[in-house]
């Protein structure tokens, strides 16, 4: 499920002309892979020659920089896929993106991301040069310029099942060099690494979106790369290449000129640096229902929660969660339909960290009333959390997923544990700096639990199933980039998602904003996503 200004905002996309009809390319009987064709609603006049009718065309055509490719649950370490079964997906995924992918000759970087089981395909050197040639103009290979590409393996991609989610396949964005792919190239860059540094340095991508309303400060999500290990035989995947076309050639062809490998890299995507409005600024979209109201921290420490004031007077900080989260499932399987899986946990909690300030400056959404539960009534719930989820991160608030805690006696009675991690690859003084603050009392942006902040307790909204998730199709006519985190329904199908681009990661997305310190969180409950539909000036 998404927002409804989300989906609002995506279907009323369109700069003329639409996308439909769809064709299906069976693969062994079970597989098929969808494409878009382009409809031109136009005028037919008696004076268009095929000349024109070509430009507008190409036009239409080139507004597509971006593709996904969501090949559902493929195992590649499966004995039933063999070399010539993926010999096969390969020419089907090349052929769904030529059909959905067109540039114009300034494009001159290519970003190719890929989910963890396809890490090898990126160094298949004739598998790479025909995606990227299937992504090229005619007039750009004939030009003989070089393209710039960063290829990199993260856990998954996303798709969409009449909401986001993920699966395996692989996802493409071509655009200028200088406006995607900053320093890439650069001498010395500490991003790039030798053998002896190789396990010791943290792998990420690190995106540059517009910022979230109402502090509409440019926003960065990190994305920890996928652990391949067991793929390619490397911690992970991640490359700069540099590919020719040789303009002498009978037919367009690439060769690799150049290719070394990275830990990190930064990629910035449209309207990363223009000031965001209603319909432009990225969006937070979290799968959480609230099951407390907010309650002032009155002792905790470190990321250790002890106590928080529920009316008057101080409880331990688990005492309400170890009501409520056995009531809710309870009902949750008195309300579950036959067609329904159980939903009887366990299930993932998380606190919501908010300034003292928050609270009374923001819309908090209501707790979901458990006692009189209705199955509608938590996913509208959903929704709710949703709106208020942008302004909340920009103010400050933190998301941290509860770790450990209840029970217990004595002192250490209701203590919970949270996450401690807000930030990826955080230095060791950092944690220190922040421990000081919160012993302090003052308000810490590291990831610190702070006497006198408020927390307020969520829970994961059940999942949706085939009869329950919306039938809606995707709605392609405007570019949408998605991170996130894996989690939601996935098609058995090959499915091609023109204008959509992103990650997705098991582990979690970091936000923080270097024009806006407040925020600083993780985004790890299951189908979470940061949204944006900014386009390029």
């Amino acid at each position: 499920m998404l927002p409804g200004s989300f989906l609002r905002r995506v279907a009323g996309c369109g700069v003329g002309g639409r996308i439909g009809g769809k064709r299906a390319l069976s693969f062994h009987g079970r597989v098929s892979v969808t494409h878009g064709h382009s409809h031109i609603n136009s005028h037919k006049s008696h004076g268009c020659h095929i000349g024109q009718q070509r430009r507008v065309i190409q036009s239409l055509l080139a507004r597509h920089k971006c593709v996904t490719v969501g090949l559902g649950s493929l195992d590649s370490s499966s004995s039933s896929v063999t070399a010539s079964t993926t010999a096969e997906l390969k020419k089907r995924v090349i052929s769904a993106v030529a059909q959905s992918l067109r540039v114009s000759s300034t494009d001159d970087a290519a970003v190719v991301l890929v989910s963890r089981s396809l890490a090898p395909w990126l160094q298949d050197q004739a598998f790479m040069a025909e995606l990227l040639e299937a992504t090229t103009s005619d007039e750009e290979a004939g030009a003989g310029r070089e393209l710039s590409v960063l290829s990199a393996a993260v856990d998954e991609v996303p798709q969409f099942q009449g909401a986001l989610s993920s699966s395996e396949g692989l996802s493409v964005l071509r655009g200028s060099a200088a406006r995607v792919l900053p320093g890439l190239w650069e001498v010395g860059s500490n991003q790039t690494f030798s053998p002896s540094s190789f396990s010791q340095q943290p792998s990420f991508l690190e995106f540059r979106l517009p910022g979230l309303q109402p502090k509409a400060k440019p926003l960065q999500v990190t994305v920890p790369l996928a652990n391949t290990i067991f793929t390619n035989g490397k911690p992970h995947a991640l490359y700069a290449s540099r590919w020719r076309h040789d303009p002498a050639a009978a037919r367009k062809s690439l060769s690799m000129a150049a290719s070394v490998e990275k830990t990190t890299q930064t990629i910035l995507l449209p309207g990363h640096n223009q000031s965001p409005n209603k319909s432009t600024a990225s969006t937070v979209y979290t799968a959480l229902v609230p099951v407390t109201r907010p309650h002032k921290i009155v002792a905790g420490l470190g990321n250790i929660l002890r106590q928080v004031e529920v009316g008057v007077k101080p409880e331990p900080a688990s005492k309400e969660l170890e009501a409520v989260i056995p009531a809710l499932l309870k009902k949750r399987l008195e309300h579950s339909e036959s067609d329904e899986p159980a939903y009887s946990g366990p299930v993932g909690v998380w606190a919501l960290i908010m300034p003292k300030d928050t609270v009374n400056h923001f819309p908090i959404p209501d707790p979901l009333d458990v006692e009189n539960y209705d199955l509608s009534d938590e996913r509208d719930l959903v929704y709710q959390t949703s709106h208020a989820m942008d302004g909340l991160i920009a103010a400050g608030c933190q998301l941290r997923k509860i770790l450990s805690g209840g029970g217990g006696w004595g002192l250490k009675q209701g203590l919970l544990s949270l996450d401690p991690d807000t930030r990826y690859a955080r230095e060791e003084h950092e944690d220190m700096e922040s421990f000081i603050r919160s012993f302090k009392g003052e308000d810490a942006t590291g990831g610190i639990v702070t006497p006198g902040s408020y927390v307020q307790f969520f829970t994961e909204v059940i999942p949706p199933t085939e009869t329950t998730r919306p039938k809606l199709p995707w709605p392609y006519d405007c570019p949408t980039f998605a991170i996130g985190t894996s989690g939601g329904q996935t098609s058995s199908e090959v499915e091609t998602f023109p204008n959509l681009f992103g990650a997705v990661s098991s582990e979690g997305v970091y936000l923080s904003s270097e024009k806006n310190a407040a925020i600083t969180t993780k985004l790890d409950a299951p189908r979470s996503y940061v949204v944006s539909h900014a386009t390029e000036e």
